[in-house]
């Protein structure tokens, strides 16, 4: 009878112990730690302010099912989605690792996001996209409304085995300011772009159908800069935009490319760009006050190939390009339409970019209380708080 009293003794003694080991030892996510966290969201609201990775998360779930017209997100602090490095982005790009968050691109073709997206200053780190289809990116596909402002895309890596890749895959407009971004981007498809991949805008006639208006559906992109990677073995690959199929306003102003672009087609037709790739509908094009640096890298090196400083095959007229510069043998890499290229930008050396006078170079522009370009020693002029 002792015997079994002290059995089971013993094994009270352990059930207690495991009970107290589990309560000091386990670790329970509290419910605003879960991975996907939705519960900030309330329809009656317009306006919704995230500061952790799983409710931005929840942002990516949410806009399965809802446009966010109308709404706007702000970031109340940088967000770190994954942890990232050399090494790691190794993995991502052979497949063998799949980081802990997924991201799934705001909007498709069935539900385009139509919200505004507001970094309010902050990054987003480690971002990792796999898609396979068109319209990959931070948003897949973006509606005419769509807006992406004061935010920084560091340290991720987004791929897609289909066309239209960019932070913006495709879009039927879009607004784009002050935005940062190094991501590395791959597509093994056409039209990649560092911001927008590709967008269809459309146009509009006068009620006499005498002539276009390029008002409807606009693209805007203003003060930003792309300092990331993009490859492809596709055509039409831009710093800023892959390529467009549309009658539509496009301004690029005071923007910065000092990336780098594989460009991986052993022909003439890649048609790569420090800031467009492809312009192959007449529309209204404007390169303002803009500086390229890019490296353009291409295993075809004919003289016919469509590379340029600025813009890689210009297959279309309406282009106006005022006070930009690009480090490259042609400002154009193919003008198709013989337009010229006296006034279609001006070629630097690396040294006389690096002694670009700002002030005479990239003025002030109406409406600017001041320039957001800024000097550096030993380099291209950059865009002031962006990096």
């Amino acid at each position: 009878m002792k015997q079994v009293k002290k059995v089971l003794s013993v094994m009270l003694v352990l059930v207690m112990a495991l009970g107290l080991f589990t309560a000091c030892g386990e670790k329970k996510e509290p419910a605003t730690d879960k991975k996907v966290d939705t519960s900030w969201y309330k329809d009656s609201e317009t306006t919704f302010t995230l500061t952790k990775a799983n409710q931005l998360m929840g942002l990516a779930e949410l806009a399965k099912e809802k446009n966010f017209e109308g709404k706007t997100i702000k970031l109340g602090a940088d967000i770190e989605l994954n942890a990232y490095d050399e090494a790691i982005l190794a993995k991502w790009q052979l497949g063998t690792v799949q980081p802990d968050n997924v991201w799934t691109p705001l909007g498709n073709v069935d539900l385009p996001f139509a919200g505004i997206i507001d970094g309010q200053g902050h990054k987003i780190s480690g971002l990792y996209v796999s898609g396979a289809e068109d319209g990959t990116g931070f948003i897949g596909t973006g509606a005419s409304t769509v807006e992406l402002k004061n935010i920084k895309f560091v340290n991720g890596y987004i791929k897609n085995t289909m066309n239209k890749t960019g932070i913006i895959g495709s879009g039927m407009g879009a607004k784009v300011e002050n935005v940062y971004t190094n991501l590395f981007i791959e597509s093994f498809g056409n039209f990649l772009g560092g911001i927008v991949g590709h967008y269809s805008g459309g146009y509009q006639q006068t009620a006499e159908g005498t002539a276009d208006k390029w008002a409807k559906n606009p693209v805007y992109i203003s003060n930003c800069w792309f300092d990331g990677t993009l490859s492809t073995g596709g055509y039409a690959i831009g710093g800023f935009i892959g390529g467009q199929d549309a009658r539509s306003k496009c301004d690029i102003i005071n923007c910065l490319s000092t990336g780098t672009i594989k460009a991986n087609l052993e022909d003439w037709y890649a048609r790569v760009g420090g800031f467009f790739g492809w312009m192959n509908w007449s529309a209204e094009y404007n390169i303002v006050n803009c500086v390229s640096t890019t490296t353009i890298v291409s295993p075809y090196t004919g003289s016919d190939i469509a590379a340029g400083a600025l813009i890689g095959d210009l297959g279309a007229g309406g282009l106006t390009v005022t006070n930009s510069y690009g480090i490259g043998k042609k400002v154009i890499g193919k003008d198709q339409k013989n337009l010229g290229l006296d006034d279609k930008g001006i070629l630097k050396t690396e040294d006389e970019m690096k002694a670009l006078d700002i002030a005479t170079a990239l003025p002030k522009l109406e409406g600017e209380t001041a320039s957001p370009w800024e000097k550096v020693d030993g380099s291209a002029p950059v865009l002031k708080g962006l990096k």
